[in-house]
């Protein structure tokens, strides 16, 4: 049986997600969805040691292929538990079956505990369109996982972002176009327009 993994922070959950992860799944039998960046911890590491782009991601990125980077209130602002449960409701909503997929934590920034949560054998599938796209597949297989590209898009063909959707949340814009059904449900029920608005405020 072929198995997939995937992974990004979900921050919110959009259509390019679900993209990203309906692709996958026709490439293999199982797939094991990463949450990244699961807690604030790496985010305040980032903070208290001022690490810049250069050194988080080993090279230098054009600022072109970086989204406007939201305040530090909003860079995690769903728990992993809120991610979690947004991921499942839209998978099922999008036709997968409970037995496809798996989701857990995926700590890309401390590579030396993915292993603790994914298979080494695994096939790791990536869209690739940024340096930090790039530096992924070089950490993954360091840790010997095999890597396998979706695609390759820059800038202007990559579509949607995270940032711009929280930023189009905060704005009051139509968000929920961009977002799976179940996910503009979801985020109603547990009332987190309006936390992410009430970070925003306090950003």
């Amino acid at each position: 049986m072929k198995v997939g993994i995937v992974s990004s922070r979900f921050q919110i959950l959009h259509l390019k997600h679900i993209e990203y992860i309906l692709a996958a799944k026709m490439r293999c039998e199982r797939l094991y969805i990463g949450i990244e960046e699961p807690d604030n911890i790496y985010i305040e590491q980032l903070h208290e040691e001022q690490l810049s782009e250069e050194q988080l991601y080993g090279e230098r990125i054009h600022k072109e292929e970086l989204s406007v980077k939201p305040k530090w209130n909003l860079e995690n602002p769903l728990t992993y538990i809120e991610r979690h449960e947004m991921l499942s409701q839209a998978l099922l909503e999008f036709g997968m079956e409970k037995t496809e997929f798996d989701i857990l934590p995926f700590p890309i920034h401390h590579a030396e505990y993915v292993l603790q949560y994914v298979p080494q054998k695994a096939t790791y599938f990536l869209g690739v369109s940024t340096s930090a796209d790039r530096q992924k597949r070089r950490t993954l297989k360091k840790l010997n996982i095999k890597t396998e590209v979706l695609w390759e898009r820059d800038s202007s063909t990559r579509g949607i972002t995270e940032t711009e959707v929280l930023d189009m949340v905060i704005n009051d814009e139509k968000w929920e176009k961009q977002v799976p059904k179940s996910t503009v449900k979801y985020m109603k029920q547990r009332k987190l327009i309006q936390k992410i608005k009430d970070l925003a405020v306090e950003s």
